[in-house]
This record gives C-alpha cells, structure tokens and sequence, in this order.
C-alpha cells in the first residue's frame, strides 16, 4: 500500500488460500457423480487444492477531494478468472454522495470468476449521509 503525490493510492496483495480436505473431483469414477462434484466445487472455488490470487487497487482524487476515481482488480492465477471493479464518485454536498461504476468478471469459463462472466453488471448509486 502506497500513495504516491498527495492522493493517488496503489495497493497491491497477493492472496494464498489453502483448501483443507481437498478431493480432487476429477477422480471420481462415475461421471455424473464427478460432473455434479466438478460444478459443486466450481461454485465454491474449491476446484483446486492451493490457489494463487492477485489484488491491485488504483485510486485518485481530485476538485478538492469531491471527486475520487478507483479500479479494483483481482487476478487468479490457477485457471486464469479476473474481476474488475471500476467505479468514480462525487461528494454532491457534505451528506451526498454519487458513484457509477460496474463489477465486472471474465476468464476462464472453469474458473470461479470466469462462471461469474454472466453477472457483469453496471450500478449507479446515490448515498445520503448524516
């Protein structure tokens, strides 16, 4: 984590996650058995033992701090599944805040975020404050 200037932020993880008891579906002899447990370990992320991740988060601010600009990325190594989060708000008054932006996933259609590929979607957001 760094800021560089006076508000441009970088962060920068590196994620491990381990899965305990893992059993790898694809030695499962009968294949609808190992079908099902394929797509049950696909919607849990739990598709492969060790997982390697990389998090990245840019952002900036700007008209005295009223405007901020961020990106959000994850990377999986393992099968290659990313997400992207960009999003700008704007302090509208002390109490009101406007943001757009869109969460978006792609990759690999056998990685966890790659089967999230159909949930991309855009928001816009109006928040008050007290």
């Amino acid at each position: 984590d760094r800021t560089f200037l006076e508000h441009l932020n970088v962060n920068l993880q590196y994620l491990l996650r381990v899965v305990t008891a893992y059993r790898n579906p694809s030695r499962i002899p009968d294949p609808l058995t190992r079908d099902v447990a394929v797509q049950a370990d696909l919607i849990t992320n739990e598709l492969d033992p060790v997982q390697h991740s990389f998090s990245l988060r840019v952002s900036d601010r700007w008209l005295n701090e009223t405007l901020e600009a961020e990106v959000v990325g994850l990377l999986s190594v393992q099968r290659f599944g990313w997400a992207l989060r960009p999003r700008v708000t704007y302090a509208l008054s002390d109490h009101w805040r406007a943001a757009v932006g869109a969460d978006v996933f792609g990759g690999d259609a056998r990685s966890f975020l790659g089967n999230l590929r159909d949930n991309t979607t855009a928001f816009v957001e109006l928040r008050w404050s007290y």
